[in-house]
């Protein structure tokens, strides 16, 4: 009887065991983004970190901000800077709509001004 819970014990230690690790070594899932979306935001994250889109938004320059985003996303799409709440813009199609937001520029007394929120929306 003894040899029979010392059975059940191992195996009891060793199936807890196997548990624990298989919680450990569990392969990470990612959410897929959509290649689209995926575009868009690297498209307007390039314009950030050149310093164009952070330009654009203290000028609010919507034609321009469009003619820069042009060569880096091949798809249909519109783009707008906007203060806090953005005009919502109708079209025909299944849009996906990507928020990206510039601080805008810090002042002498340590303000930010012009903050602005740019809008995309992409479209096949």
């Amino acid at each position: 009887m003894k040899g029979v819970v010392k059975m059940l014990e191992v195996v009891l230690a060793v199936s807890i065991l196997l548990i624990g690790l298989g919680f450990i070594f569990v392969p990470k899932y990612y959410k897929n983004v959509d290649p689209l979306k995926q575009d868009g935001y690297n498209a307007l994250d390039i314009l950030y970190n050149d310093g164009t889109l952070r330009n654009l938004a203290a000028s609010s320059d919507n034609t321009r901000l469009n003619s820069e985003l042009d060569p880096f996303i091949s798809y249909n799409f519109k783009a707008v800077f906007c203060k806090d709440i953005c005009d919502t813009v109708s079209l025909q199609k299944d849009v996906i709509v990507i928020d990206y937001y510039v601080s805008g520029y810090v002042s002498d007394n340590g303000l930010i001004s012009n903050p602005k929120k740019v809008r995309l929306y992409l479209w096949e």
